[in-house]
């Protein structure tokens, strides 16, 4: 993706982002995603040793906490 002009690249919506990068999208620390992670609350995906987190997993955790206050 380095290889896209930036103006293209900035309106491409990224699939799934390392866990530290997907705590600070949503707000909570790593040790708190990875307690998400052991509850099934938010899933994640593991690639080799790396483990990512879908865009649609951190947008369906958020709905849900949302739907829960109503």
């Amino acid at each position: 993706m380095s290889d896209l002009a930036p103006a293209v690249r900035d309106h491409i919506q990224r699939l799934a982002y390392p866990v530290t990068e997907a705590a600070e999208l949503i707000g909570v620390s790593r040790s708190q995603l990875y307690e998400l992670f052991s509850t099934g609350e938010v899933t994640s995906v593991k690639i080799g040793a790396r483990r990512l987190v879908r865009h649609e997993a951190l947008v369906a955790y958020l709905d849900r906490l949302e739907a829960d206050r109503v």
